[in-house]
Protein backbone atom coordinates (compact mmCIF):
# COMPACT_ATOMS: atom_id res chain seq x y z
CA UNK A 1 0.00 0.00 0.00
CA UNK A 2 2.78 2.39 0.93
CA UNK A 3 4.59 1.66 -2.68
CA UNK A 4 1.47 2.51 -4.69
CA UNK A 5 0.82 5.49 -2.20
CA UNK A 6 3.97 6.64 -3.04
CA UNK A 7 4.46 5.83 -6.41
CA UNK A 8 0.80 7.68 -7.09
CA UNK A 9 2.05 10.76 -5.52
CA UNK A 10 5.49 10.77 -8.29
CA UNK A 11 3.15 10.45 -11.26
CA UNK A 12 1.78 14.06 -11.10
CA UNK A 13 4.93 15.51 -9.80
CA UNK A 14 6.54 14.07 -12.47
CA UNK A 15 4.35 14.99 -15.27
CA UNK A 16 4.17 18.38 -14.01
CA UNK A 17 8.14 18.63 -14.82
CA UNK A 18 8.09 16.94 -17.86
CA UNK A 19 5.28 19.57 -18.90
CA UNK A 20 7.22 22.40 -17.98
CA UNK A 21 10.44 21.06 -19.74
CA UNK A 22 8.48 20.78 -22.67
CA UNK A 23 6.68 23.84 -23.03
CA UNK A 24 10.53 25.74 -22.46
CA UNK A 25 11.83 23.56 -25.23
CA UNK A 26 8.60 24.44 -27.40
CA UNK A 27 9.21 28.39 -27.28
CA UNK A 28 13.20 27.87 -27.20
CA UNK A 29 12.86 25.89 -30.09
CA UNK A 30 10.52 28.68 -31.88
CA UNK A 31 12.73 31.36 -31.44
CA UNK A 32 15.95 29.54 -32.30
CA UNK A 33 15.40 26.85 -34.71
CA UNK A 34 16.35 28.77 -38.04
CA UNK A 35 18.81 30.77 -36.24
CA UNK A 36 21.24 27.66 -35.02
CA UNK A 37 19.83 24.94 -37.80
CA UNK A 38 17.74 22.90 -35.19
CA UNK A 39 15.76 21.50 -37.84
CA UNK A 40 17.15 18.13 -37.31
CA UNK A 41 14.93 18.22 -33.82
CA UNK A 42 11.39 19.52 -34.83
CA UNK A 43 10.39 15.67 -35.65
CA UNK A 44 12.03 14.38 -32.44
CA UNK A 45 10.46 17.45 -30.59
CA UNK A 46 6.97 16.50 -32.57
CA UNK A 47 7.40 12.64 -31.05
CA UNK A 48 7.99 13.57 -27.23
CA UNK A 49 5.52 16.31 -27.07
CA UNK A 50 2.72 13.30 -28.43
CA UNK A 51 3.92 10.28 -26.67
CA UNK A 52 4.02 12.87 -23.20
CA UNK A 53 0.19 14.13 -24.09
CA UNK A 54 -0.57 9.65 -24.59
CA UNK A 55 0.80 9.02 -20.91
CA UNK A 56 -0.97 12.01 -19.37
CA UNK A 57 -4.28 11.05 -20.82
CA UNK A 58 -3.00 7.32 -19.50
CA UNK A 59 -2.60 8.96 -16.31
CA UNK A 60 -5.98 9.43 -14.94
CA UNK A 61 -7.11 5.31 -15.73
CA UNK A 62 -3.75 4.16 -13.74
CA UNK A 63 -5.02 6.57 -10.78
CA UNK A 64 -8.49 5.00 -10.80
CA UNK A 65 -7.03 1.37 -10.60
CA UNK A 66 -5.34 3.00 -7.27
CA UNK A 67 -8.63 4.30 -5.93
CA UNK A 68 -10.88 1.88 -7.25
CA UNK A 69 -8.92 -1.03 -6.18
CA UNK A 70 -10.33 -3.00 -9.44
CA UNK A 71 -6.71 -4.77 -9.91
CA UNK A 72 -4.26 -6.45 -7.62
CA UNK A 73 -2.31 -4.06 -5.62
CA UNK A 74 0.96 -5.76 -7.69
CA UNK A 75 -0.37 -4.99 -10.99
CA UNK A 76 -1.22 -1.11 -9.41
CA UNK A 77 2.43 -1.08 -8.58
CA UNK A 78 3.56 -2.22 -11.77
CA UNK A 79 1.53 -0.05 -14.25
CA UNK A 80 2.71 2.84 -11.76
CA UNK A 81 6.69 2.27 -11.98
CA UNK A 82 6.36 1.45 -15.74
CA UNK A 83 3.95 4.93 -16.11
CA UNK A 84 6.32 6.53 -13.88
CA UNK A 85 9.41 5.59 -15.54
CA UNK A 86 8.26 6.30 -19.18
CA UNK A 87 7.62 10.22 -17.82
CA UNK A 88 10.78 10.13 -16.83
CA UNK A 89 12.33 9.35 -19.86
CA UNK A 90 10.16 11.05 -21.88
CA UNK A 91 11.28 14.27 -19.97
CA UNK A 92 14.80 13.23 -20.16
CA UNK A 93 14.63 13.72 -24.13
CA UNK A 94 13.02 17.25 -23.32
CA UNK A 95 16.03 17.77 -21.24
CA UNK A 96 18.30 16.58 -23.72
CA UNK A 97 16.92 18.66 -26.30
CA UNK A 98 17.13 21.99 -23.67
CA UNK A 99 20.59 21.50 -23.32
CA UNK A 100 21.17 21.54 -27.07
CA UNK A 101 19.19 24.71 -27.20
CA UNK A 102 20.93 26.55 -24.21
CA UNK A 103 24.39 25.21 -25.11
CA UNK A 104 24.08 27.07 -28.68
CA UNK A 105 22.69 29.81 -27.39
CA UNK A 106 25.28 29.93 -24.79
CA UNK A 107 28.46 29.75 -27.51
CA UNK A 108 27.01 32.58 -29.21
CA UNK A 109 26.73 34.84 -26.35
CA UNK A 110 30.27 33.85 -25.38
CA UNK A 111 31.51 34.25 -29.13
CA UNK A 112 30.14 37.78 -28.80
CA UNK A 113 31.32 38.92 -25.64
CA UNK A 114 35.17 37.07 -26.92
CA UNK A 115 34.81 39.76 -30.33
CA UNK A 116 33.61 42.22 -28.21
CA UNK A 117 37.04 41.88 -26.30
CA UNK A 118 39.04 41.29 -29.53
CA UNK A 119 38.07 44.32 -31.33
CA UNK A 120 38.83 46.50 -27.59
CA UNK A 121 42.61 44.44 -27.69
CA UNK A 122 42.93 45.66 -31.80
CA UNK A 123 42.02 49.27 -30.89
CA UNK A 124 44.34 49.31 -28.09
CA UNK A 125 47.22 47.87 -30.18
CA UNK A 126 46.82 50.51 -32.89
CA UNK A 127 46.06 53.44 -30.00
CA UNK A 128 49.77 52.25 -28.57
CA UNK A 129 51.24 52.20 -31.68
CA UNK A 130 50.02 55.63 -32.33
CA UNK A 131 50.83 57.17 -28.94
CA UNK A 132 54.42 55.98 -28.89
CA UNK A 133 55.03 56.99 -32.81
CA UNK A 134 56.77 53.60 -33.41
CA UNK A 135 59.31 54.95 -35.90
CA UNK A 136 59.25 51.96 -37.97
CA UNK A 137 56.77 48.61 -38.14
CA UNK A 138 58.15 45.73 -39.95
CA UNK A 139 56.69 44.42 -42.89
CA UNK A 140 55.61 41.18 -40.71
CA UNK A 141 54.20 42.90 -38.23
CA UNK A 142 51.75 44.68 -40.66
CA UNK A 143 51.47 41.68 -42.15
CA UNK A 144 50.18 40.62 -38.79
CA UNK A 145 48.34 43.44 -38.30
CA UNK A 146 46.14 42.98 -41.48
CA UNK A 147 45.63 39.05 -40.46
CA UNK A 148 44.36 40.21 -36.68
CA UNK A 149 41.93 42.64 -38.47
CA UNK A 150 40.76 39.87 -41.19
CA UNK A 151 40.09 37.62 -38.21
CA UNK A 152 37.56 40.04 -36.62
CA UNK A 153 35.64 40.36 -40.28
CA UNK A 154 35.78 36.86 -40.42
CA UNK A 155 34.13 35.96 -37.06
CA UNK A 156 32.06 39.83 -37.86
CA UNK A 157 30.57 37.59 -40.99
CA UNK A 158 30.32 34.14 -39.23
CA UNK A 159 28.10 35.86 -36.73
CA UNK A 160 25.55 37.30 -39.53
CA UNK A 161 24.90 34.04 -41.13
CA UNK A 162 21.64 31.84 -40.44
CA UNK A 163 22.00 29.35 -39.52
CA UNK A 164 25.32 29.72 -37.34
CA UNK A 165 27.84 27.50 -38.09
CA UNK A 166 28.91 27.28 -34.25
CA UNK A 167 31.92 24.54 -35.05
CA UNK A 168 33.16 26.91 -37.64
CA UNK A 169 32.35 30.24 -35.38
CA UNK A 170 34.22 28.71 -32.28
CA UNK A 171 37.15 27.20 -34.21
CA UNK A 172 37.33 30.82 -35.95
CA UNK A 173 37.30 32.27 -32.63
CA UNK A 174 40.12 30.30 -30.95
CA UNK A 175 41.92 30.59 -33.52
CA UNK A 176 41.43 34.46 -33.11
CA UNK A 177 41.94 34.50 -29.89
CA UNK A 178 45.29 32.66 -29.76
CA UNK A 179 46.79 35.21 -32.58
CA UNK A 180 45.40 38.08 -31.10
CA UNK A 181 46.19 37.82 -27.73
CA UNK A 182 49.80 36.93 -29.33
CA UNK A 183 50.20 39.93 -31.06
CA UNK A 184 49.12 41.96 -28.24
CA UNK A 185 51.55 40.48 -26.01
CA UNK A 186 54.58 40.90 -29.02
CA UNK A 187 53.02 45.02 -28.82
CA UNK A 188 53.31 44.95 -25.66
CA UNK A 189 56.94 44.12 -25.51
CA UNK A 190 58.12 46.66 -28.24
CA UNK A 191 56.22 49.73 -26.66
CA UNK A 192 58.26 48.20 -23.48
CA UNK A 193 61.82 48.27 -25.35
CA UNK A 194 61.05 51.64 -27.08
CA UNK A 195 60.58 53.41 -23.85
CA UNK A 196 63.72 51.62 -22.36
CA UNK A 197 65.54 53.55 -25.85
CA UNK A 198 64.07 56.75 -25.34
CA UNK A 199 64.98 56.91 -21.51
CA UNK A 200 68.78 55.14 -22.05
CA UNK A 201 68.97 57.70 -25.06
CA UNK A 202 67.58 60.94 -22.51
CA UNK A 203 69.81 59.49 -20.01
CA UNK A 204 72.65 59.27 -22.29
CA UNK A 205 72.41 62.81 -24.17
CA UNK A 206 73.99 64.38 -20.79
CA UNK A 207 77.54 62.81 -21.63
CA UNK A 208 77.52 63.20 -25.73
CA UNK A 209 79.48 66.37 -25.32
CA UNK A 210 81.41 64.80 -22.75
CA UNK A 211 82.68 61.86 -24.78
CA UNK A 212 83.03 61.30 -28.48
CA UNK A 213 82.33 57.90 -28.40
CA UNK A 214 79.28 58.16 -26.22
CA UNK A 215 78.12 59.98 -28.85
CA UNK A 216 78.71 57.99 -31.42
CA UNK A 217 77.40 54.99 -30.00
CA UNK A 218 74.37 56.34 -29.06
CA UNK A 219 73.93 58.06 -32.25
CA UNK A 220 73.91 54.11 -33.85
CA UNK A 221 71.30 52.97 -31.41
CA UNK A 222 69.34 55.67 -32.70
CA UNK A 223 69.86 54.95 -36.16
CA UNK A 224 68.93 51.55 -35.18
CA UNK A 225 65.85 52.49 -33.39
CA UNK A 226 64.66 54.61 -36.88
CA UNK A 227 65.07 51.13 -38.34
CA UNK A 228 62.64 49.73 -36.35
CA UNK A 229 65.46 47.59 -34.69
CA UNK A 230 64.52 48.34 -31.54
CA UNK A 231 66.13 45.03 -29.31
CA UNK A 232 69.38 46.33 -31.17
CA UNK A 233 69.13 49.85 -30.20
CA UNK A 234 68.76 49.06 -26.95
CA UNK A 235 71.28 46.71 -26.78
CA UNK A 236 74.04 49.04 -28.14
CA UNK A 237 72.30 52.42 -25.77
CA UNK A 238 72.60 50.05 -22.59
CA UNK A 239 75.85 48.83 -23.65
CA UNK A 240 76.95 52.67 -23.86
CA UNK A 241 75.67 54.03 -20.28
CA UNK A 242 77.62 51.20 -19.37
CA UNK A 243 80.16 52.33 -20.01
CA UNK A 244 80.36 55.66 -17.95
CA UNK A 245 78.53 53.83 -14.77
CA UNK A 246 79.11 50.17 -14.87
CA UNK A 247 76.23 47.73 -13.13
CA UNK A 248 74.19 50.74 -12.34
CA UNK A 249 72.09 50.89 -15.14
CA UNK A 250 68.58 49.90 -14.30
CA UNK A 251 68.53 51.94 -11.08
CA UNK A 252 70.07 55.16 -13.08
CA UNK A 253 67.39 55.28 -16.09
CA UNK A 254 64.38 54.40 -13.48
CA UNK A 255 65.85 57.40 -11.27
CA UNK A 256 66.24 59.17 -14.73
CA UNK A 257 62.71 58.58 -15.98
CA UNK A 258 60.93 59.58 -12.59
CA UNK A 259 62.34 63.25 -13.02
CA UNK A 260 61.71 63.44 -16.09
CA UNK A 261 58.10 62.48 -15.83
Amino acid sequence: FDAIQELSKESPALADEADKNAAYVKEAFAKSSSRFGFADLEEKLAEQTAHLQELEAKMPVVMDSVRNYQVPASTVVGSLKELNEQIIACNTEFKNIRTRIEAASGDEERCKKQLVKLQIVMNQMQVKIRKYKLPNISEAYEDDMRRANDYIHRLDNLMEEVPLNMQLLNGTLQEALDFIYKLYNNVNNVVGTVMMVENTIVFGNRYRSTYADIDSELTRSELSFRNGEYTQALTTAIATIEKIHPGNYESMIKENAKSAA
